[in-house]
């Protein structure tokens, strides 16, 4: 038993000297090519004011050896040779490795993962993924999941109410009756005159059907995601989102009456740029990010979009950079 011990101690002591001993070598390395200024770009050390520190006895620049240090062994843990890592640069810290890891997941490239997935702090001390709505798309087409052409796209988003006026969720019941309600229930509409309106409901109780009102409330988007599976079988699942969710939500503006004059309308939240200048695009986006996810938890890892992280508060809108356009 004690030879054994002996064994186990002897084996994580040998590795940790190898450790040591490739911390060494690359320290040893990363000194010799901080005296290089064709390896050194992004790796000078700068003051307060951004200025970069000029050495007194070289008259070069000042280079953070350890940033090289770490670029070159967060490289080579992601399979980067010396040139490929001294390429990347200061890009290659702790944000750009869960990144990498985040598109290996997802089968993005290195290059496309740094460029266009962002890790960064979250404001309860974790950290958050994001990328372009683009990269979530392809993967789930790669998987053959479908959910194109939508089935609505920036459509007028009614809602149907029954006689006492409560809200019937009947959308959901048109997934399956493209825009047919089901035969137990009848429209009323309520701009007609009183007397039509009374004709129009006892024909509709005569016929044994439900009386419903509907009332537009701006528009939405909805999509059908399919998904095959190996075995032959088949889910599919409906996502929507609207303009009255996103109202909800605080991404579109919203209007009540103010707190002191009942009989005043005022503007109760100003709503997102982004929603307010791009609405028919950010419905789109977030129907694909949400039904991704439910569809395709499996393989999106859970990575959202960027006005996901702001708009439910997780980080805000300053402290997270924009992702460029990608093409896939």
């Amino acid at each position: 038993m004690e030879s054994t011990n002996n064994n186990k101690v002897s084996v994580i002591t040998n590795d940790l000297d190898a450790t040591i001993h490739a911390f060494e070598k690359i320290k040893e390395v990363a000194t010799y090519l901080a005296t290089s200024e064709a390896f050194t770009k992004g790796f000078e050390i700068r003051d307060k004011d951004g200025n970069i520190i000029i050495d007194e006895n070289t008259g070069k620049p000042k280079i953070n050896i350890a940033d090289v240090a770490l670029c070159l062994m967060t490289g080579h843990e992601l399979g980067l040779n010396m040139g490929g890592s001294l390429l990347y640069g200061k890009k290659l810290n702790q944000s750009t490795y869960m990144s990498i890891m985040k598109g290996k997941g997802l089968g993005v490239d290195i290059a496309t993962a740094i460029e266009k997935i962002i890790t960064i702090p979250s404001k309860n001390g974790n950290t958050v993924s994001y990328t372009m709505v683009d990269i979530i798309s392809a993967k789930l087409m790669q998987n053959q999941i479908t959910f194109l052409p939508f089935i609505k796209n920036y459509a007028p988003y009614y809602i149907y109410r029954d006689a006492d006026r409560n809200e019937l969720e009947l959308d959901k019941i048109l997934d399956k009756d493209t825009d047919n309600l089901l035969d137990k229930y009848e429209v009323v509409n309520l701009s007609d005159t009183p007397d039509n309106i009374k004709i129009k409901v006892k024909e509709i109780k005569d016929a044994s059907k439900i009386v419903i009102t509907k009332e537009q409330h701006g528009y939405y988007t909805k999509a059908k995601f399919t998904r095959k599976y190996p075995d032959g079988s088949t889910v599919v699942h409906y996502q929507r989102f609207s303009t009255l969710d996103a109202e909800r939500a605080g991404l579109l503006p919203t209007y009540g009456s103010d707190a002191n004059d009942k009989s005043k309308i005022v503007l109760l939240s100003p709503g997102k740029d982004n929603w307010i200048n791009n609405t028919p695009q950010m419905l789109a986006n977030r129907v694909i990010s949400i039904g991704g996810r439910i569809i395709g938890a499996d393989l999106l890892n859970g990575i959202y979009t960027r006005e996901e992280v702001v708009s439910a508060g997780i980080v805000s809108e300053n402290e997270a950079p924009i992702v460029d356009a990608v093409i896939v």
